[in-house]
């Protein structure tokens, strides 16, 4: 894993705004997921995720916020993404994918 700053990146001519493809280091890296640098903790966490798994990762710094950005032109390629993320970030309740999902309950508050 690899962090940079925008800065580096306009500094070494890396076209990155509104690109979905990034060339970096003779790899060529897709945009993945942005984070608030509230929880940087959880870009880095699936950053080192997709490392395990044999995905090279830059993890990009902005002012206010953070993207990942996976290593796709490879043998090992992408790894997917967990959209339950989504939820546990913007607390939006979901439910996972399974073979058997079982019903939900929601509960409303009693005034």
């Amino acid at each position: 894993m690899l962090i940079l700053t925008t800065e580096q990146l306009e500094s070494q001519k890396i076209p990155y705004r509104g690109k979905s493809r990034l060339e970096f280091g003779g790899q060529v890296f897709h945009r993945g997921e942005t984070f608030s640098r509230r929880v940087y903790s959880v870009a880095m966490n699936l950053c080192r995720e997709s490392q395990a798994q044999g995905v090279d990762c830059l993890l990009v710094e902005h002012e206010e916020h953070v993207t990942i950005w996976r290593e796709v032109d490879s043998p090992r390629k992408s790894v997917p993404v967990d959209t339950r993320l989504d939820s546990f970030i913007f607390n939006e309740p979901t439910v996972a994918k399974t073979e058997n999902p079982k019903p939900v309950k929601w509960f409303s508050k009693r005034s």
